[in-house]
Order: structure tokens, then sequence, then C-alpha cells
């Protein structure tokens, strides 16, 4: 396995199954990989929380120290950009798709 960034490793496989995370990253990897999955979702769902609420959520739910959660909110703040222009791009082209078929119509 070829040792990659975590915020490389989110970009790419924030979303892939589990199994496959592991074949292509370390266990340790894949752990980290999951944990910010699970708080980008929970950051969405709390699109107002402050970042101290992040932190606090974060040792709560894993035990970990502040450190390593004001480093997943750092990755998942690097991330949102990413995630939400591909989601913009999704909207743009199924309106797009709307209208061309309205069209055809």
């Amino acid at each position: 396995m070829a040792t990659v960034s975590t915020i490389d490793a989110c970009r790419a496989d924030l979303f892939t199954k589990e199994a496959d995370l592991l074949q292509k990253y370390s266990a340790d990897t894949v752990r980290r990989i999951l944990r910010i999955r699970d708080m980008y979702a929970w950051n969405v769902a709390n699109p107002d929380a402050k970042d101290r609420q992040f932190v606090e959520e974060h040792m709560y739910r894993y035990g970990m120290a502040r450190s390593m959660a004001y480093s997943d909110l750092a990755i998942i703040k690097s991330l949102l950009p990413f995630l939400s222009s591909a989601s913009r791009d999704f909207h743009r082209w199924r309106f797009n798709e709307m209208i061309l078929e309205t069209y055809q119509m």
C-alpha cells in the first residue's frame, strides 16, 4: 500500500465502502477516513454548529485528543468546497436534462 495523505485519500474515497478502503489503504488510514466521513455527516446535519461544538462532539464520539479533532475538522473544511462543487455540478446537469426533456416534449 502506497503512503498517501489523509486529505488526498478523503478526496478520492470519502464515501467508498469500507471493504474497498481496506484493500487500498492501511487500517489506520481507513479508520480515520471513516471517522472523517461520520463527522462530515454530522457537520452537514448541523451547519450552524461552531468549531468548538464539532470538537466536543468528536471527542465525545471517539475519545480522541482535542488536537486530533481540530485536525479532522481542518480536513473536513478543506473538503467542503470540493464536495459542494460536485453537488452544484450535479444539480446543474439535472436541470439541463429537465429543460432538454421539456423542450423535446
